[in-house]
């Protein structure tokens, strides 16, 4: 296989997306206790919170633009903006669960701006993840998982 080839495959496989997995794992712990554990271990991996509601136990993270190209949007290259959410439910035995999961936007690269928990100008949801993301998704998780269970087995 030539250079050339290789790298077209390379760029083809990079711009593939897949349903997203979200993270998933429970603890035994108060959300009262683990929603500021969860907020400093964000903050510690570089996701600063925008918004919070520790009655719901909902964190979502700024949204920041990946740098991922992927194809067009209104007839301009795109790029992926995401945030992350942490959702924390009590289950009937006491335990909590937890659900990491990104969202997720292709935006016009220069056509898009952040307000808020919103992201205005010429995007488009996805409903998957592209190229790496899922894996970045999946080491947030475990780190997340590592500091609110450490010593507990990880998913």
């Amino acid at each position: 296989m030539s250079k050339v080839s290789l790298l077209l495959l390379v760029g083809v496989l990079a711009s593939c997306t897949a349903p997203q997995r979200p993270y998933q794992f429970s603890m035994h712990s108060e959300k009262s206790q683990a929603m500021p554990q969860l907020r400093a271990a964000l903050a510690e991996q570089g996701h600063e919170t925008e918004y919070i509601d520790d009655q719901a136990g909902i964190i979502r993270t700024r949204w920041m633009d990946t740098g991922f190209m992927m194809g067009q949007v209104q007839g301009q290259t795109a790029t992926v903006v995401r945030r992350y959410t942490v959702v924390l439910v009590t289950q009937p035995d006491g335990s909590l669960s937890l659900t990491l999961r990104a969202d997720t936007k292709k935006c016009a690269q220069y056509g898009f701006e952040f307000a808020g928990e919103m992201v205005t100008g010429a995007c488009e949801s996805m409903n998957e993840l592209a190229g790496p993301h899922q894996e970045e998704l999946n080491v947030l998780g475990s780190q997340l998982q590592a500091r609110i269970n450490p010593g507990q087995p990880q998913a």
